[in-house]
């Protein structure tokens, strides 16, 4: 017997829904969407309709759809309807930079089109995993280093921005799970410069910036995507978005897929000089229970860096000579490990101690920091 079937209107769509509890499953069957956090954005991100399993992950997936201008329609799978009355979970899964959204309860009335009734919320470290397709291949995973510097979303913020270089060296590691391989052709990736603004700049890519490659079998299952920013390419004083895009092969039989990752860091110009405050911990440092203090300070560029620590009658007991972009010389966060030996190699006495961070090129005081070695 032919079912009846009614036509409903969504919000961003036309949906034909059963009288009966299955919704044919070609059709969209909920809309809604996305409140965005600063700097992150919402577009191309996975929105799942599922049930979870007791770790919260998509045990059963009914229905998918991506962000597009900050709104979404789900749609239904042909081989796993939605049933009016149930209640499902409804998330932005889990992106390659880890932002995602707590799952909110929904219920299909199997009424007509659903729309959403409050915002998904982009967030970090929040919201399933993202599930592969049904005849797709998972997506490529991306770490991103600027310089020595893992960027790490969702630590950084407006107060503590992720700072870079004017000309920042560029590594995109890039990969994918066994048995998958990401393609091999450079044409099916790219690394741009504030996408979606009038400043927009790709940069130009070849096959001899994909190193580090690891094959098997003839595939490629990974490799790093390098990338020394010139000087005609020089950033301007300010925050910039970079954005880094991979695909994997198609190689097993299932449609190819993308990843699109996004990364917020600043440029700050004018003359070289510390980012906030330096600190050191464990504060006050016991040598024979922490075996090691952290000195740590934030610089504005790449440079030069002698560090002096100076005892109480001001005789000099460590020098550092740091290198530009090593550790201690970079653009943003530096971390300096020191065991507690003098240059002499004795074990520093109980004391307050000075320090100073100096530009070495200028010779130039930077800073000070103290630090207390209490045993």
């Amino acid at each position: 017997m032919l079912r009846k079937a009614l036509i409903s209107i969504g919000l961003l769509g036309i949906g034909i829904v059963a009288c009966a509890s299955i919704f044919y499953p070609i059709y969209p069957v909920l809309g809604g969407a996305v409140s965005s956090v600063s700097g992150i954005s919402v577009e191309n991100r996975m929105v799942v309709l599922y049930d979870p399993d007791s770790q919260g992950e998509v045990a059963k997936l009914y229905g998918y759809a991506y962000i597009s201008s900050g709104k979404f329609v789900v749609n239904a799978f042909k081989a796993n309807p939605v049933t009016a009355g149930k209640s499902y979970k409804i998330a932005i899964s889990r992106g390659a930079d880890n932002y995602g959204s707590n799952p909110l309860d929904v219920t299909i009335t199997g009424h007509g089109f659903e729309q959403l009734p409050a915002n998904l919320v982009l967030a970090y470290g929040v919201g399933p995993k993202e599930p592969t397709l049904p005849g797709t291949e998972p997506r490529p995973q991306i770490k991103l280093w600027f310089g020595n510097r893992l960027y790490q979303p969702g630590v950084y913020t407006k107060a503590t921005p992720f700072v870079v270089t004017e000309t920042p060296n560029i590594q995109a590691k890039i990969s994918i799970p066994a048995p998958f391989s990401v393609s091999n052709q450079i044409t099916d990736y790219s690394i741009m410069v504030d996408p979606d603004s009038s400043k927009a700049k790709t940069l130009a890519l070849s096959s001899s910036n994909m190193t580090a490659q690891a094959m098997a079998a003839g595939e490629l299952k990974g490799f790093t995507l390098e990338y020394a920013m010139k000087e005609e390419e020089k950033l301007e004083s300010g925050e910039h978005t970079f954005q880094v895009r991979a695909m994997s092969s198609g190689t097993q039989g299932g449609s190819p897929t993308s990843t699109t990752y996004l990364a917020t860091v600043e440029v700050i110009g004018g003359p070289l000089r510390l980012i906030g405050t330096p600190i050191t911990f464990p504060s006050p440092y016991s040598i024979s229970k922490h075996k090691t203090v952290t000195i740590q300070y934030g610089l504005s560029a790449n440079a030069n860096i002698e560090i002096y620590i100076i005892g109480v009658g001001g005789q000099r007991i460590k020098h550092y000579v740091i290198n530009a972009g090593g550790e201690g010389g970079s653009a943003g966060v530096n971390k300096l490990i020191w065991d507690g030996r003098t240059d002499q190699g004795y074990l520093a006495g109980n004391a307050i101690y000075v320090g100073t961070i100096v530009a070495r090129d200028e010779n130039r005081l930077l800073g000070k920091f103290k630090l207390t070695v209490v045993d």
